[in-house]
C-alpha cells in the first residue's frame, strides 16, 4: 500500500508528464521540488534503497514477530538471545 506521501509524489510525476512545469506540480501537490526532480530522473524511494540492507526478508521478519508475540501471549516472552538466534 502506498503512503500518502508516495501518492502525492506519483500525482506530481503524472502532472509533469501531462505537461505541467516541475515547480508548479511540486507546489500543487506539496512535494519538494528536489524530491520530484530526483524521482523523475531515476532516484528511488527510501524503502527501495533500504531493502538491499535488510538482514531478514519482510516475510522472515513477519514470521519472527509472530513467533515472538505467541511466546509473549503464553507468558514466556523471548529473550534478546532467543530472538537473535531465531533471526540467524
Amino acid at each position: 500500500m502506498a503512503t500518502l506521501r508516495e501518492e502525492d509524489i506519483q500525482t506530481a510525476i503524472k502532472l509533469v508528464k501531462e505537461g505541467a512545469k516541475l515547480r508548479d506540480a511540486a507546489a500543487q501537490t506539496n512535494v519538494g521540488y528536489s524530491t520530484l526532480w530526483g524521482r523523475l530522473y531515476g532516484a528511488t524511494t527510501r524503502n527501495e534503497r533500504e531493502l538491499g540492507h535488510r538482514r531478514l526478508s519482510l516475510e522472515e521478519e513477519s514470521l519472527l514477530v509472530s513467533w515472538a508475540r505467541n511466546k509473549e501471549v503464553s507468558a514466556r516472552p523471548p529473550s534478546k538471545a532467543q530472538l537473535t538466534r531465531m533471526a540467524q
